[in-house]
């Protein structure tokens, strides 16, 4: 799958590189061009008997930490002779979430993570997953060659928390 449809991503305690469609068969639908926070609230007074604000303003401005929305799909498939069902789906999207929350495994696997875009060139570090939300189920029949399939889609979306909003990073799964 060509880099439009994945996200790459690092635990802060590790050093694998996941993709999230070749390593859990999650493709990115929608990865915000979000480049950069908003600044900070400045320290300011607002005097009563004098005109306009009395502001600090330091030589650079700190940013505050934002959010993301990403939109995955899942897309599973099987025999139409069977039951259609969104088990696979379900079961694939709670395990991608457990691992991004740091909740796969006896002893846990970290929650900070880094995070790049290939498609869109943004990456930032210290991020952590917030919520999942928005899960949309679906049910397509789709045929290939002689077979016939019930394809099972589930959309959702992930938000995360930047805390780093300045620093930008770059993973390859070479790394």
């Amino acid at each position: 799958m060509d880099n439009i449809h994945s996200i790459l991503i690092k635990k802060a305690n590790g050093n694998t590189v996941y993709n999230s469609y070749g390593d859990f068969s999650m493709a990115c639908l929608n990865f915000p061009f979000k480049v950069t926070g908003d600044t900070k609230e400045l320290p300011a007074n607002d005097w009563k008997d004098e005109n306009g604000l009395d502001v600090y303003i330091p030589s650079s401005l700190p940013l505050k930490a934002y959010d993301i929305t990403v939109e995955f799909g899942y897309v599973g498939q099987d025999l139409s002779s069977g039951t259609p069902n969104v088990i696979n789906a379900m079961n694939a999207a709670m395990a991608f979430f457990k691992f991004l929350t740091g909740n796969s495994g006896s002893g846990g696997s970290g929650a900070e993570l880094t995070i790049y875009s290939p498609y869109t060139g943004i990456g930032r570090k210290s991020i952590y997953a917030v919520k999942m939300d928005n899960e949309k189920a679906r049910f397509m029949l789709k045929q290939d060659m002689a077979n016939l399939y019930n394809e099972n889609v589930l959309t959702f979306n992930i938000t995360f928390r930047v805390c780093d909003p300045l620093t930008q990073v770059t993973l390859n799964e070479q790394q």
